[in-house]
Order: structure tokens, then C-alpha cells, then sequence
């Protein structure tokens, strides 16, 4: 059988309220016997039981952030024996407080590591700009060697130029011609001539042809380069984009951490929508059978925009700003429109954040992915939450949840059940907290196309528990005599109610009893009567006729739970006949 079955197993053959996180601790550390489960949640004694040990082990240890589970592997580890139990509990905190301890160092460590990786790395690139500093010095030093060398070359070809000249002066000028005879001079061959056009043409043509294959290999190497370009812009592109969203959600986290998040005092109300704190309008223009939202967005020009500027899908009344299903990004437009795909059916609401920051300029009204329903709830007897609804769409795996009204997470549910454990009449019971406040019950849809997670598609009206603790002094002579009624805390063996003078608050009592009877755990309710024999009875007598009692003929009733200096419910009284 499964592991709930196995659990109800357990409750049957159990004699003791236990919680289903219990049974299921003390079941894992078994292997899944039921019978050896059986025996150690069992009373270890008459008086005290697995859970309530449990609670005595809490008491005698307060730690904060102790998980659960600590507790009980403390109690199975000990068989019972709470001073043991106590011991292995202290070690185990010690030992994981150890832990976290050499975590924290290791993560010093590791960010000095790092640091000092950083500041060599500085260092390198500090080096290499010098030494690229140094060679670009070298170049420009190399040039203006090259050109020195290049002007004193020039210098040196015009001297002897010069001297050339001077030596031809020099030499004796040459006879005179002989103008006797007109000078002869050769015919041009026309052959050799047409032979050296030719071979001028044909330079030209080889250099032209290896002209036009270099301008052809570089119009290539271009085309190239520009289709590179083109392809890093793209993914230059996708990669701003990428991080700008780290660099968003970066944000979030740190001003999250820092400022912590802001709550409300009501309950979320899918009917009703958020006053937006700016005038940037997100309207929902429509939402299809498929899930997907439709929507437009409009910012006043008074206001500057930005290209980080988002809109993004929230489960609706989510408290965190990082917590979004999806993100549009308006790319710095004042107005437009857009589209999200729902993961799951359930109410959410549209948030617009400017500049990638996490502060809410505006919401759009709640609006509801998936069909409809209407969830009602009502409270029967003080003792009991009677919830029913109307939907055409339920499931199997439909399920509802009780919740203190304005609870934001949908996990942090108070109890919660499936929709198919409902009566003939439609409806399922929860047990109503004791705790007097505003309820409210969640509605959530399941399904094999796609399942709703944590959006919940209803949400009823609040239910209000009342606060009915009270007690009444029906005498005060012989036997003071209460009739006493608690529903606000839980039951518990030790609970006792006791007489005490009005003007001492920490005072020993004059009398006291247990509000069970002799202690038993059993025995023990939430509402009944009381006597209570008084040590002093000259002290409980009333004052002579005619004067007004005195200040120590003043008296209270008070109850005590587990805290023994903290009654829970007190009352005065003066002592009458």
C-alpha cells in the first residue's frame, strides 16, 4: 500500500491526535514499517505521548531555526528518554552550527582566493598596457629612425649629384660640329614600333587582369567581414539581453534582501484591482481558451522612458517582485501592445517596472486565466469550516486549502484537502483554528493538459472566528466555583486555573487546580466548571457592612497553559457570601 495508506494505518492503530509531517518522519525512519511505526508512536507513558514529547523537548530547548526533524529523530534516537533526547538534540545543533561555521570560513577562503586572483589579474593587465606602451614607443622610435635614415640617404644622393656636375664643368666642352653637311638622321623602323605598342599593350592587360582578381579577393574578404558583423550584432544583441535580465533579477534580490518585503493587512481580492501609483495604463484586451493574454500598455510623455523599461506576468497579489512567470520588454516605446502565454489557469495581474528596477509603478486589474467558479464558505458551530462551490470544469485532482486572510504565499496553507472528498451535498468540513481571526478558503484547479500549481481560480469570502474565551465566578464561599470556556488555545493536561490577589501579578495563588481532572490528558476539554479550595479563607471573606471592600479583598481568576507566568485569560472578582 502507498505511503497514505500506510499513514491512515497508522492513525487507526494510533490512540493520539498526531500530525500527518510526524507519522510520516517516524514512518521514513522505519523503511515504511507500519508495525515498528506503530510501536514508537505509541504512548511511552501514561502521561506522555510521541508528539507530546515532542513538545516537552521544545520547551526544554528553544533555538531558533531548529527544523522539525531535528526533534523527532532526537526522540527516536533516544527511545523515549527526553534527558538523552535533550543531549542528541544539543550535540546535533552543535554540530551543524560547526558546519555552518567552517562554511562560512571556507566561503572566506574562497573570496580571498578570489580577491587575490582578481588583484594579480590587474596586475598582469597592468603589465601588458605598459608593455604594449613600451612597444608602441619602440615603433614610433624605429620610425624616426627610418626616416632619419631616409633623409640622410637623400642628403648623401644629392652631394654626389653635385659633385658629378662639378666634375662635367670640368671637363674640356666638345669640338664644334661641322655645319658643312646637314647632320643625317635614321628613318623610324615602322615594324619595331608597332612591335613595342604591342608589348606596352600587353603590360597593361596583365596588370589590369591582376588588378581586377585583388579588388575581386578583397569585394570577398569584405563580404565576408560584413556578414560576420552582421552575425555578432545579432548575438551581441541576444547576449545584452541576457544580461540585462541578470542584471535585473541581480537587482531585485539584493534590494529584496536589504529592504525586506512590504505586506498587507487585508486579503488579496480577485475581484478587485490595484490603484496603479503612476498613470501607466496595462489593459487586459483578452484572454484565450489556450491561455494566452493579450494586452496594451500606455506612459504619459511627461514621463522618460527606457529600453530596460518591463512588464511582467505575476501569479496575482505574489509579494516579490522577482517572483514573475514571464517578462515583456517594451524597448523603450510609450505605448503598444503584447502577448503572454499562461503557464497554468488561475487569477494574475500585470506589474510595470521602469528601468529594470524592482520598484511597481502600476498593476492591471486581477484577471482570470481558465473557467470560472464561485467559492463559499461558512462557520458551523465554532468548531467547524463548511466550504462548497459551483464550477462546470472540476477534476479529480482539484484541491482547496484554508488560509489567514491576506496570506500571500499559496503554500503556507493552514489546512487543505481534495475536491473529490466531498459529501452528497457538494461540500467539504475544515476544522476551525482556534486562533480568532479572518479566514478565507482557496480554490485550485489540476488537470492532465496542464496543471494550476499555486494560482487559485477562487477564493471565497472571509470567515470571521470569533474570540469566545470567558469565565464566570459563580461563588466564592466555601469553595470558589468557575465556570470557565477556552476555545482560542489547545487543550493541554497541565492547564491549570488558580486564585490570586488583584494588586500581585507574580504572586503565589491562594488555591489552584488543574482544569482536567487530576491532570489527565484524557480527561482534558475547552470548556467546564471549577473549584477551587482556597489556602486563606479569612482572606476570601467579604468586608463589614457598609465599607467597600479593600484593595486586598480585590481578587483574580486566572488560567495558566504552558508559559507558567503568562495567563492566557484573567478576570477580577470580590469575595461575596
Amino acid at each position: 500500500m502507498d505511503k497514505s495508506q500506510k499513514v491512515n494505518a497508522i492513525r487507526a492503530k494510533v490512540d493520539d491526535p498526531l500530525s500527518e509531517s510526524v507519522i510520516c518522519a517516524v514512518l521514513d525512519a522505519n523503511n515504511g514499517d507500519v508495525e515498528a511505526a506503530v510501536k514508537v508512536l505509541k504512548p511511552v507513558h501514561e502521561e506522555v505521548s510521541f508528539e507530546r514529547q515532542i513538545a516537552y523537548l521544545k520547551e526544554l530547548y528553544v533555538y531558533p531555526g531548529i527544523p522539525e526533524s531535528f526533534y523527532i529523530d532526537s526522540i527516536l534516537q533516544s527511545n523515549g528518554d527526553l534527558s538523552t533526547a535533550l543531549d542528541i538534540l544539543i550535540k546535533r545543533v552543535g554540530d551543524e552550527e560547526e558546519k555552518k561555521r567552517k562554511a562560512e570560513q571556507e566561503k572566506r577562503r574562497v573570496e580571498e582566493e578570489k580577491r587575490k586572483a582578481e588583484e594579480e589579474k590587474r596586475k598582469a593587465e597592468e603589465e601588458k598596457r605598459k608593455a604594449q606602451e613600451a612597444g608602441k614607443k619602440a615603433q614610433e622610435e624605429k620610425k624616426k629612425a627610418e626616416e632619419e635614415k631616409k633623409r640622410a640617404e637623400e642628403k648623401k644622393k644629392a652631394e654626389e649629384e653635385k659633385k658629378k656636375a662639378e666634375e662635367k664643368k670640368k671637363q674640356p666642352s666638345p669640338a664644334a660640329p661641322d655645319h658643312s653637311l646637314p647632320p643625317t638622321k635614321p628613318l623610324p623602323d615602322p615594324m619595331e614600333e608597332a612591335r613595342r605598342r604591342e608589348e606596352h599593350m600587353q603590360g597593361a592587360k596583365e596588370q589590369l587582369a591582376k588588378k581586377m582578381e585583388e579588388l575581386e579577393k578583397h569585394k570577398k574578404e569584405l563580404e565576408k567581414m560584413l556578414q560576420e558583423k552582421e552575425t555578432a550584432e545579432q548575438d551581441a544583441k541576444a547576449i545584452r539581453d541576457e544580461i540585462h535580465k541578470c542584471d535585473f533579477q541581480q537587482s531585485v534580490i539584493q534590494k529584496s534582501c536589504i529592504a525586506g518585503p512590504a505586506r498587507k493587512d487585508s486579503a488579496p481580492d480577485p475581484k478587485a484591482g490595484r490603484v496603479p501609483t503612476e498613470e501607466c495604463e496595462i489593459t487586459v484586451t483578452g484572454v484565450s481558451e489556450d491561455r494566452v493574454i493579450s494586452f496594451t500598455w500606455k506612459i504619459p510623455e511627461k514621463y522618460e522612458t527606457s529600453r530596460k523599461d518591463c512588464i511582467g506576468l505575476y501569479i496575482h497579489d505574489r509579494e516579490f517582485s522577482n517572483k514573475y512567470e514571464k517578462i515583456f520588454m517594451l524597448e523603450g516605446k510609450h505605448e503598444g501592445s503584447g502577448s503572454f502565454e499562461a503557464p497554468t489557469i488561475g487569477y494574475y495581474d500585470l506589474r510595470y517596472y521602469p528601468n529594470y528596477s524592482s520598484i511597481e509603478h502600476s498593476r492591471s486589474k486581477p484577471f482570470l486565466v481558465g473557467p470560472e467558479m464561485t467559492v463559499n464558505a461558512k462557520l458551523q458551530d465554532r468548531r467547524k469550516i463548511v466550504v462548497s462551490w459551483n464550477t462546470a470544469a472540476q477534476t479529480d485532482g482539484d484541491w482547496l486549502a484554508l488560509y489567514s486572510s491576506g496570506t500571500y504565499s499559496n503554500v503556507k496553507y493552514i489546512q487543505w484537502c481534495k475536491a473529490s472528498s466531498a459529501n452528497s451535498d457538494g461540500e467539504v468540513t475544515f476544522d476551525a483554528p482556534r486562533t480568532p481571526g479572518s479566514y478565507e478558503v482557496r480554490y485550485f484547479f489540476t488537470s492532465k493538459k496542464h496543471a494550476s500549481g499555486y494560482a487559485y481560480s477562487g477564493i471565497s469570502e472571509p470567515i470571521v472566528i470569533p474570540n469566545e474565551d470567558k469565565m464566570e465566578v459563580l461563588a466564592t464561599h466555601p469553595v470558589v466555583k468557575v465556570r470557565w470556556q477556552v476555545f482560542s488555545q489547545e487543550p493541554y493536561s497541565k492547564d491549570w486555573i488558580g486564585v490570586f490577589p488583584s494588586s500581585e501579578n507574580n504572586a503565589r495563588p491562594l488555591g489552584w487546580t488543574y482544569l482536567s481532572t487530576k491532570g489527565l490528558m484524557d480527561s482534558v476539554g475547552d470548556h467546564g466548571i471549577a473549584e477551587i479550595e482556597v489556602s486563606s479563607l479569612s482572606r476570601l471573606l467579604p468586608p463589614p457592612e457598609g465599607q467597600l471592600p479593600a484593595e486586598a479583598d480585590k481578587y483574580e481568576i486566572r488560567i495558566y497553559n504552558r508559559a507558567p507566568n503568562q495567563p492566557y485569560l484573567r478576570i477580577p472578582f470580590v469575595s461575596k457570601q
